[in-house]
């Protein structure tokens, strides 16, 4: 479970928020997700999530990224971007 006050659980509240309902979808599968590696480089911030085979996969067929979201990150000067991709409806 990645715990709502990391960075990691920060960043999924701020991107799967909203009304649609592949949001609503993917929001269920928030607690069944982990963080399976973190890199940061001079590039950015690279977190790879993962929800295991055995969860239910939402009702989400395509490949797609979320990548509308921008915000500031202390420590960090202007504005930075951030992107979810959704692989398997996971």
């Amino acid at each position: 479970m990645i715990p709502g006050s990391s960075f990691a659980g920060q960043l999924l509240k701020v991107l799967l928020d909203g009304d649609d309902p592949v949001l609503t979808r993917l929001r269920a599968q928030v607690s069944e997700a982990r963080v399976r590696e973190e890199e940061v480089s001079e590039f950015g911030v690279w977190i790879d999530l993962w929800v295991e085979d055995s969860a239910t996969a939402r009702d989400v067929s395509h490949r797609f990224a979320i990548d509308d979201v921008f915000g500031r990150v202390e420590g960090v000067d202007g504005e930075t971007g951030f992107q979810l991709h959704v692989v398997r409806g996971r």
